[in-house]
């Protein structure tokens, strides 16, 4: 299954549950990662703290401010 932006906003917008969403993109492109299998056990452990602290790890490794990716993928998604 490919994972086309737009298609994930406008599920998410005809509310199809993100969580599932996220899900199977992550075990599509990720699962046999061990990062993958940290995103996934923090998901169904519901530790959104956990979750954050690796988003913030993976943009930090990679020169992104966190607060302004998160806050341009909530205004992406409508959501304020």
């Amino acid at each position: 299954m490919n994972f086309n932006p737009f298609q994930i906003i406008q599920a998410i917008k005809g509310g199809t549950n993100p969580e599932q969403i996220v899900t199977a993109i992550v075990q599509q492109r990720f699962g046999s990662t061990p990062m993958g299998q940290n995103i996934m056990a923090l998901t169904q452990a519901k530790d959104p703290k956990g979750l954050e602290e690796l988003a913030k790890n993976m943009c930090s490794q990679k020169g992104i401010d966190y607060d302004s990716a998160f806050n341009s993928f909530k205004n992406n998604l409508g959501i304020k």
